[in-house]
């Protein structure tokens, strides 16, 4: 797998400097990769926890997610628990904070797993209001739980930065999608590094090599390159300033019963 995402790396990276032209290979692997981003692309949200005044957000911490949805119309958005823990902190300080998934507000939002050790949260998407949802739910039918990557594999990582989110009072949704390879595997972490010279940059906003500060990809989506479904493997735990090596929470051995798991308040 490693030597087939190498190619497909390499063969977009000289289509995107322009030195290559009408050679059909090339444009396959163009369409391939522009295939895999978007759909990657389509599962990511973000996910806020906003102060409501009236219908207005007065402010609000941010991070991203994914939504999921099993067999059973069951849908989940999966986050970093970093992200879902600090909600619960501003509640227990007495804060009145509403997490907002995409454009869903979640008032009382329902935890259905959390690995503290690894920052993975999924809280249960309410039946109400999910009209607020643009994602695409990604349904991963025999993929779950997913598989373990390995050292050497190429991933498609979504987030929603803060620095590509906010125009003066209005909040928007710039999205992030990186080509990286996987630097390092164990059972309980992933690492990509970020190399600005081989950087393969497919988000709505390209980011200059100047700007570093990803704080806000927290729980974006992270999906393995292969020649088939292109799996969700992991979601982004810290991208913090100035981070080369980007730690991802694998979601491989995870319990296969999300779909059914019973829920408690966050």
């Amino acid at each position: 797998m490693a030597r087939w995402t190498s190619w497909l790396r390499w063969l977009y990276g000289l289509g995107i400097r322009g030195r290559v032209s009408a050679d059909p290979k090339h444009t396959q692997a163009h369409v391939f990769f522009q295939a895999a981003q978007l759909r990657a692309w389509s599962h990511a949200l973000t996910v806020r926890i906003a102060k409501i005044e009236g219908d207005k957000e007065t402010s609000f911490n941010t991070g991203s997610g994914v939504l999921i949805e099993f067999a059973n119309q069951r849908a989940v958005i999966g986050t970093a628990w970093h992200v879902l823990e600090e909600f619960r902190r501003l509640r227990e300080d007495g804060q009145e904070v509403v997490l907002v998934c995409d454009n869903m507000p979640i008032a009382t939002p329902r935890l259905v797993f959390a690995d503290t050790t690894r920052d993975i949260g999924f809280i249960e998407v309410p039946p109400m209001g999910r009209s607020g949802l643009k994602a695409v739910p990604y349904r991963p039918k025999l993929l779950w739980p997913p598989p373990r990557v390995a050292k050497g594999d190429d991933v498609i990582l979504c987030g929603f930065p803060k620095l590509l989110r906010v125009d003066g009072e209005e909040i928007l949704h710039g999205d992030l999608n990186l080509l990286l390879p996987v630097e390092s595997s164990s059972d309980t972490v992933f690492y990509l590094q970020i190399s600005w010279d081989n950087l393969i940059q497919a988000g709505t906003v390209t980011l200059p090599p100047e700007i570093t500060d990803f704080g806000g990809a927290s729980g974006g989506p992270v999906f393995l390159v292969d020649a088939e479904a292109n799996p969700l493997v992991g979601l982004i735990s810290q991208a913090g300033e100035n981070l080369p090596l980007w730690r991802i929470a694998p979601l491989c051995d995870l319990l296969d019963d999300l779909d059914t798991r019973a829920t408690e308040p966050l």
